[in-house]
């Protein structure tokens, strides 16, 4: 059963509503960028608004991964570096050392 108001703008923006908070945020400034810093829903389509939420949501995902192969190139990399510098002689750089974070105590109030 189809509403008689589906396609009122308000309907329109509770669908965006119903997306993760950050990627929602991530969308309307997406829209809002294309449509001079406003979203006009009366213009847009169900398949528009999905159609971009999709393209948002494959760069996402396509930042997520070179994010995560960056990462592994640097690790490589370094271990790489490492074993050039005892090839050579030289000191190897040490390994990105964490500083252990002193605990403090919270005092409870009587």
């Amino acid at each position: 059963m189809i509403r008689p108001d589906c396609n009122l703008d308000f309907w329109k923006e509770r669908f965006s509503i119903g997306l993760p908070p950050l990627f929602l945020d991530k969308v309307r400034t997406k829209i809002q960028d294309r449509n001079n810093g406003s979203i006009l829903y009366g213009n847009l389509t169900y398949g528009d608004l999905v159609s971009r939420i999709n393209v948002i949501a494959l760069e996402l995902c396509r930042d997520i991964k070179l994010k995560h192969q960056l990462k592994k190139k640097q690790s490589s990399s370094r271990k790489k570096l490492g074993s050039f510098c005892r090839d050579f002689g030289f000191i190897t750089p040490p390994d990105n050392i964490k500083k252990d974070k002193k605990e403090k105590s919270h005092k409870k109030k009587s």
